[in-house]
This record gives structure tokens, sequence and C-alpha cells, in this order.
């Protein structure tokens, strides 16, 4: 399986990022892939070779595609313990509910669409008369599917968008994507023409202090290797957002930078913000991003030892910023969330 590279063009490619996302088993808790994580200049080669595609693709014939849809549904089938696998690893889902419910659902969806392309009439009369209404391709669909029911979130998208003549681009939940991999090359295997279908995942994206401008903030500084201080100021400041006001909630991002960026990645930030609050942010960048920022906010921070098992003393600081990007106060490491939570709602109302 490909679960190293993206399938764009035609071709597995290696990804331009270096960043891993580790994909855990949930009934074992075991990393069973490291699945490649996309970068801005990956998402763009995989939307310029479905663009590329388009014109040449949206002409082909229904005859055409239906052969193609039917090698397909060949190939799952002689593939369903394959996708029955994948799925039970990426979710953790019992083998008897996958095998006899989840992995039949793409086989369904396929036969279906089969169907449906071989009876609609994608041109005839209008039914007041005196016109003709013709359906057609419209262009480059993006294709961004959840974790849960993986094949059929998976197939319930593709299939419509190859089956009326558009080209496609699929981000699946880096959570399940070994599903969505293997039905890569499925359609690869099929003869779908290089770039009608695009598979990359994402999670990646370039953030600045103006993406946050007109909202309030709550900053903790830290990483993801901290054995106790972080967490517990982690759990402090999700707790305290608990106890706010969902009316003054709702305009407090809570955000959480790395000061170890040589070892917090970013598919192990995401990985890691997961246990705490649902709407926190992680972001980490170079040694040179993350000196800057924590120059601006008097951040200090600086490695025990040189060993691979190091830990970093650090100001253990959760600042509040005002909707124009200033401070409006900073509270205390292991400060109680009940009282960060009154002084929250006292200053940001």
């Amino acid at each position: 399986m490909h679960h190293n590279k993206f399938y764009i063009a035609g071709k597995w490619v290696e990804p331009q990022s270096e960043d891993r996302w580790p994909l855990v088993n949930p009934a074992t808790e075991q990393v069973v892939a490291h699945i490649p994580m996309a970068s801005e200049a990956d998402v763009n080669a995989a939307v310029a070779a479905a663009k590329a595609a388009f014109p040449s693709y949206s002409q082909t014939t229904v005859s055409q595609r239906i052969q193609w849809f039917k090698r397909l549904l060949d190939i799952y089938r002689a593939n369903a313990d394959a996708i029955t696998d994948a799925m039970i690893m990426e979710i953790g889902c019992p083998r008897s509910f996958t095998h006899e419910v989840q992995t039949p659902c793409g086989d369904g969806h396929i036969e279906v669409m089969i169907e449906v392309l071989d009876s609609f009439q994608f041109e005839h009369p209008s039914p007041r008369g005196g016109s003709t209404i013709v359906h057609e391709p419209v262009g480059v669909c993006a294709l961004i599917t959840p974790w849960n029911w993986p094949i059929n979130q998976v197939v319930a998208k593709v299939l419509p968008s190859l089956a009326s003549g558009c080209t496609c681009v699929l981000k699946p939940s880096e959570e399940s994507a070994l599903s969505a991999i293997l039905f890569a090359q499925m359609l690869d295997e099929a003869g779908f023409p290089a770039g009608a279908f695009n598979l990359i995942n994402h999670h990646n994206e370039p953030v600045t202090e103006k993406d946050f401008l007109g909202k309030f903030m709550l900053v903790y500084f830290g990483y993801t290797y901290c054995p106790d201080v972080c967490p517990t100021d982690l759990q402090i400041m999700s707790a305290a957002l608990g106890m706010v006001d969902p009316a003054i909630a709702r305009d407090i991002t809570p955000v959480f930078i790395s000061i170890d960026p040589e070892r917090d990645t970013v598919a192990l930030m995401a990985q890691y913000i997961r246990h705490f609050h649902k709407n926190l942010i992680g972001l980490t960048g170079t040694v040179d991003q993350v000196k800057a920022i924590k120059s601006k906010y008097r951040v200090y921070s600086a490695k025990t030892d040189d060993t691979t098992n190091y830990l970093v003393d650090h100001t253990a600081y959760t600042y509040l910023m005002n909707k124009d990007g200033t401070l409006l106060k900073h509270f205390n490491h292991a400060l109680p969330p009940e009282k960060m939570a009154k002084q929250i709602m006292a200053l940001a109302r």
C-alpha cells in the first residue's frame, strides 16, 4: 500500500512536506502507519493535475465511464478483504461489522452508480417545451471526508464526481486514510484517466497573527513532551473555557504554541491538542519562527541538556489577548480554572 505517498496525475508521488500523522488503531492503541500531511505545494499540484485533466475527461462518453465503473466494481469485490482489514486498523471497528456492513457499502455505491449512469438523461427536452436541458460537468471537485464510515464516505463523494464527468481532489481524514489509499489504487487499476482523481492528506496551513484579529485569544507556550506543567495548564485553560459564559467563550480562540519545534511536528501537535479543549489550535514552525514569537511575548525557554529525551525549562503563563492583539492579562501556572474563568469574563465583556 502506498501509505507514504500521494496519488497525483495518475502517479504515486513523494510528498513535498516532511510532516507525518501517526495513525493509531483505537482497538490496540498501536501506531499502524505514518500518513504524510500535504503542504500548500502538494495541494496545488493535485488541483493543477485535476484542472489539466478536466477538458479531456469531461468529454468522455457515458459508455466509457460505465466501463471504468464496471472494472472498478470487479476490483473492489476482489479486494474486499483488504478494505475490511484497512478499516479495522484505522478505526478499530469489529471485523464482523466491518465485513458485513461497512465494506459492502462501497460495493453497493458502485453498483448503483452504474445503474444511474445507464439511465440518467444528461440531455432531455424541457418539461415546458421549446428548449433542451443539458447537464454538464462543472470542473474540479474538492472532496473532504470524515473518519467515520470511511469507505462509504469516500465512494459517496468520489463516484458522483467521476460519473458526472468532473475531475476531483480527495482529502480523506488523516485518521482513516488507509481505506482511501486502497480505493485510489483501485481507481488507478480500473483505468480512470490520469488526473481525473487525485488523493492528498492536509493538515498544515500557514497561520499569522492577522488570522486571529477580531477575537480574544488564550495563548499558552509549551511543548508536547512536557511531563506535567504543560498538560496541567492546558487542562486548566480548557476547564476555564467550559465555565465561561457561552456567549463570551465562542469569541475566544485557545492557542497552544510550541517552544520545541525540533520535535513538535504539525502531525504530533495535531494529535496532542485532541486531549484538551475542542477548539484548541496547535501552532509550530521553524526554529527562527518560534524564536520570533517567543520574543514578542517575552517567553523564556531553554533545553536542560543535549540528550535525545531532553526537557525544556520555560515560563508557564497563559496570556489573554484582546481582539486587537494586545495583552489584557496573564495567568500564572496552576491558577484554579474557576478563578481564570471569572477574570476572563470580567475582561472580555
